[in-house]
């Protein structure tokens, strides 16, 4: 209007709709001299996408010490369209996440992906992701060496800086 100052306000409105479908949102402005004004639009709201997390295999369940083992995560969408899953890592002891991978699903696809550790002693692994169900655990037992015997060879003293040489049986019982 002409000889009236203008003021302009900028606001955010959020939303959180509780029903899936069609929903008409809107929004009241009332200016200083109670003169009101009413603007809406309609939004769709969508189920979330079902994300499950199928299955997680270890290539061994029993290994040695240092000895690396591969976890295998099967990841499904019904989603209706392409979806990103992160998958986490973590070792449950201390809850530390061990690693992250992003995953591409295309609509109702299955993707594999593989983890690779190399836990020092007898672990539990879970793979979750925060829009998947269930989170998986696996546990990996890492068997200690028993010595059951060994012989030294050598038979002469050595000194500083030889080699000595032991012949040693050990057993992994795991």
């Amino acid at each position: 209007v002409e000889g009236e100052e203008v003021i302009t306000n900028q606001s955010t409105v959020s939303v959180t709709p509780t029903e899936i479908g069609e929903t008409e949102v809107g929004l009241v402005i009332q200016d200083t001299e109670n003169r009101t004004e009413r603007v809406s639009t309609t939004i769709t709201v969508e189920s979330p996408p079902n994300i499950t997390l199928e299955s997680v295999t270890a290539n061994q369940s029993v290994i040695s010490e240092a000895q690396t083992v591969s976890l295998t995560a099967t990841v499904t969408s019904d989603a209706e369209s392409d979806e990103t899953v992160q998958l986490e890592l973590i070792r449950d002891q201390d809850g530390q996440q061990l690693a992250q991978s992003n995953v591409g699903l295309n609509s109702g696809a299955t993707q594999v992906v593989t983890f690779n550790v190399t836990p020092d002693e007898t672990t539990t692994f879970s793979i979750q992701a925060p829009t998947a169900t269930p989170n998986k655990t696996i546990t990996i037992d890492v068997a200690e060496l028993t010595l059951l015997n060994a012989t030294i060879v050598t038979q002469e003293p050595v000194t500083t800086d030889e080699t000595a040489v032991v012949n040693a049986t050990v057993s992994n019982t795991g």
